[in-house]
């Protein structure tokens, strides 16, 4: 926030210039004496040596007229700044120069650095960048400075990107994309991003249409096509099928994606079951591959904690792709087709031979209207005809992760068959020193010991390729926690808390109905007011 006795102002972003009481300052030279000023104000008060500033600023000079150019714009500088006594804006000696950091004054970039600090003024942080670094200045030192502050704001549109689609929040998510599409219009992943807000939001029309218009700019301005990564988002789009790395579902009636509605709660009492995914991420992502299960009863959490990991995961630059076990079990490899054929693109632009992807066909049959010409395959024996399957799927896998560290999520493992199960192990067996996690969910109370899962559990875990979260209901201070982060501050009730744990018996799917319940019945997002 900006001081309220400052008076002076120094704004750098954008168009660059002084005001004083509101008013304009106006200096001789101007262009040069704001990038002076602007050298020596982001510096934050450190003396700068003379001779370095007036390098920076006079290139072409000798170092005894670039000195006396740099006396001049001093002098003239603390003339036209509002006069303070005994407090000049610019403290000289012989040696050095420095912005005097005694007087009140507010700065425009190092506001947004502040406010950029934090993720909960990151609204506040883009609203304050105006544009880039004094945009009118060339000289090489703003150059650098000018990139590092662009970056900056390019991270906080994307963060807030990712937020509001976390909270469904389609128009602010879409809105924060197009100004990063605005500074850099080539950033596909920002435009992955856009496809997938307007796809949620149910205007998968628009989506497509963004898709067209954003491919014809790289053909008639760059010639080149659009990524594997964003050809997958549009074809998933085209489908009406889950997006890529989404854990949406489709229902199985109507086969349409089905998003949910209500904002996703604040994930507490989670800390250590993320650290826990996050590490086993950042070993796989080095190379070494490996199997993680996630495990809890219904409605306790675990596709919202694997959601969490997918984004960060996104956000690091790897890949995810997400499949899903239905009751029963549609056919056999069910999630892991699922989770490939989302990837389609990436696949057939990849190194798979096409032996490898005659063999995918089996399971999924679109690769013949994909592909020209698919070779014919000899007929084997049934074991050797699913261990040709099985390598072809475990080949796609490491294919998928040759380029970029891949995150596969297969949810619902209690309902997968043996097959299923053992195209799992072979793709975790094949994989060990690939850049591949690959995350499963199941239901504790619905697999039993017997399950072939529980069979591949241990043995994987023998070998040293697999390990398991194992998710509890929260705690009452979980809840108590949860309360607390979306109110404004004020003091929870303990009798509030008492009451919501109870009625939910520390569920986060109860937690989350119960909330929702309240705000549609309320017309308000104070949860410390349920159940009155």
């Amino acid at each position: 926030m900006r001081q309220a006795d400052a008076g002076v102002e120094v704004h750098l972003l954008g168009q660059a210039g002084v005001t004083a009481a509101g008013k304009p300052v106006k200096f001789s030279k101007r262009t040069t004496t704001l990038a002076m000023l602007g050298f020596l104000v982001l510096r934050r008060g450190q003396s700068v040596a003379r001779n370095a500033l007036a390098f920076s600023l006079f290139p072409d000079e000798d170092e005894e007229a670039a000195l006396a150019e740099l006396r001049r714009y001093l002098y003239l500088a603390n003339k036209a700044l509002p006069a303070r006594s005994g407090h000049p804006w610019l403290v000289a000696d012989a040696e050095t120069v420095r912005w005097n950091s005694d007087n009140p004054v507010f700065v425009d970039a190092i506001e947004f650095e502040r406010l950029s600090s934090d993720d909960a003024t990151l609204a506040e942080a883009v609203d304050c960048y105006k544009g880039d670094l004094l945009e009118e200045v060339y000289d090489d030192w703003v150059l650098p400075e000018r990139e590092r502050l662009r970056t900056r704001y390019l991270d906080a549109l994307m963060k807030l990107v990712r937020a509001h689609r976390a909270r469904r929040e389609h128009a602010a998510a879409i809105s924060y994309a197009r100004q990063i599409l605005a500074v850099d219009p080539w950033r596909e992943d920002v435009v992955r991003q856009l496809l997938a807000a307007r796809y949620e939001s149910g205007d998968a029309s628009g989506a497509l249409l963004e898709f067209d218009r954003f491919e014809k700019r790289l053909r008639d301005e760059i010639n080149v096509r659009a990524m594997p990564e964003t050809l997958a988002v549009r074809a998933a789009i085209a489908r009406g099928d889950p997006l890529p790395g989404s854990l949406e579902a489709a229902d199985e009636a109507s086969g349409k994606v089905v998003v949910r509605q209500v904002p996703l709660l604040p994930l507490v009492g989670r800390a250590k079951e993320l650290d826990d995914l996050r590490a086993r991420w950042s070993r796989c992502a080095r190379g070494n591959g490996a199997l993680t299960l996630v495990s809890g009863e219904s409605g306790v959490g675990k596709t919202r904690l694997i959601g969490e990991l997918a984004a960060v995961v996104e956000s690091e630059g790897g890949r995810v792709f997400v499949g899903t076990t239905t009751y029963p079990e549609r056919a056999p490899y069910q999630c892991v087709a699922e989770a490939l054929r989302s990837a389609l693109p990436l696949l057939l632009s990849g190194r798979m031979d096409p032996a490898g992807l005659a063999a995918l066909a089996t399971v999924l049959p679109e690769l013949h209207s994909e592909v020209e010409r698919l070779p014919d395959l000899p007929a084997l024996a049934p074991d050797r005809e699913a261990i040709r399957l099985l390598d072809a799927l475990a080949g796609s896998v490491q294919a998928l992760a040759s380029a970029r560290p891949l995150l596969l999520i297969l949810e619902d493992l209690h309902w997968a068959g043996r097959a299923t199960i053992d195209a799992i192990a072979a793709i975790v067996r094949r994989s060990a020193r690939n850049r591949v996690l690959i995350v499963g969910s199941f239901r504790e109370e619905e697999a039993t010991r017997a399950h072939p899962l529980r069979t591949l559990e241990r043995a994987l875990g023998t070998e040293r390729l697999a390990g398991t979260v194992v998710l509890d209901r929260l705690k009452r201070d979980d809840v108590a926690m949860l309360l607390s982060s979306m109110t404004t501050g004020d003091v929870v009730e303990g009798a509030r808390v008492d009451e919501l744990y109870a009625h939910t018996e520390g569920l986060p799917l109860f937690l989350n109905e119960a909330l929702a319940e309240h705000r549609e019945r309320r017309g308000s997002a104070d949860a410390t007011r349920l159940l009155r």
